[in-house]
């Protein structure tokens, strides 16, 4: 009587189980127990942490393995550029009509962000015949000036902040 035409099995399909391993920087990040999604759990900043190493163990029954995830923060443009100095002071002593060929000045802004965010632009307002290359910051008379001081304004830019910087012109 009774004959078994087809045996089945049932296997029970479990879910994947994740979990960071305590550890440096495992605090900073959260995994979905069952998506195994890793968000952060505060802000990140490039400047103060650039990279996580963090290992993150996943369990299937009485399976498990664990993989070391490396986590690079990436750059936003949270820093403006700053001067090197306060206050720049050149002078400049010539006839009227006199070549001024050569002289130049100089002045330094850095950003602490990286990449395109860290690329200093920079502007001179408003003095006539004197000019500011815009990636070098060389500053050059193109002009003997009236007598007197004369004060300027360099600008630094990265593509978002700017920092000012007031000279004066002897």
């Amino acid at each position: 009587m009774g004959t078994v035409a087809i045996a089945t099995t049932a296997h029970v399909i479990q879910e994947p189980v994740y979990s960071i391993v305590p550890g440096k920087g495992s605090e900073v990040f959260h995994i979905g127990l069952l998506s195994g999604d890793l968000v952060t759990l505060t802000e990140l900043n490039r400047e103060t942490n650039s990279y996580f190493n963090i290992c993150i163990s996943m369990v299937v029954g009485s399976s498990n393995a664990a993989a070391k995830a490396l986590v690079t923060v990436l750059d936003v443009n949270d820093n403006a550029p700053e001067f090197e100095e306060s206050y720049y002071h050149f002078t400049l002593q010539c006839r009227e009509q006199e070549d001024v060929t050569g002289v130049e000045y100089r002045v330094s802004a850095s950003d602490r962000n990286e990449g395109r965010n860290a690329e200093v632009m920079y502007n001179l307002q408003p003095l006539d015949n004197v000019t500011i290359n815009n990636t070098t910051a060389k500053i050059t008379p193109l002009a003997c000036l009236a007598e007197g001081e004369h004060t300027f304004t360099v600008t630094a830019t990265d593509g978002g902040n700017v920092a000012f910087l007031v000279m004066p012109l002897l």
